[in-house]
């Protein structure tokens, strides 16, 4: 059975219903929600999400084709370490998107705390994307900035300078472009 994830963004307002009603500051105004799904089942033959499905949820109709880079060293260090560097280049875009992600634990529904840490860590954004897995929640927080490469990828070396971390370079020996699609 192949799977599928859908993503769709909801309002704190409706997520209010499942969330204590004494918010932080720390609080994110915006989740994004993951679900996965067996793609037999909500694919249509041209590979894109039923329409239908997408109306049930409350989510975007949006069909968008990118291709990926996620830049690691051979033993995963960065993927291991929650830490996702990751190039993006949309078909309808003509810069290439830059990002870093961290991912930090969510310990008894404390959204506010991951947040807290994030923000420490220099994640400053009112954007966090909360995700429920079956071995618990995790915040993922991101810096994203946006480059002009042409309409193809970069390869690692030249994604890592233009994300402005050439010093890993060093760090990841043998660097690498992983799931570059």
């Amino acid at each position: 059975m192949k799977n599928i994830m859908i993503k769709g963004s909801i309002a704190i307002g409706t997520l209010l219903l499942l969330m204590p009603h004494a918010q932080s500051e720390a609080a994110a105004d915006k989740y994004e929600v993951k679900v996965y799904a067996d793609a037999d089942k909500i694919v249509k033959d041209n590979r894109h999400i039923d329409h239908g499905i997408l109306d049930q949820l409350g989510s975007e109709d949006k069909d968008e084709d990118f291709n990926v880079q996620y830049i690691d060293d051979s033993n995963r260090t960065n993927y291991k370490n929650k830490e996702t560097f990751r190039v993006r280049k949309s078909e309808d875009e003509d810069s290439t998107e830059l990002q870093y992600k961290k991912r930090y634990p969510i310990t008894n529904g404390d959204a506010d705390t991951a947040i807290a840490q994030a923000k420490k860590d220099g994640f400053n954004t009112d954007e966090y994307e909360v995700e429920y897995g079956e071995n618990g929640q995790t915040l993922s927080a991101s810096n994203e900035s946006e480059t002009n490469s042409g309409s193809s990828l970069p390869n690692a070396a030249q994604s890592l300078d233009a994300m402005g971390i050439h010093e890993t370079i060093d760090q990841l020996k043998t660097d690498m472009i992983f799931n570059n699609y």
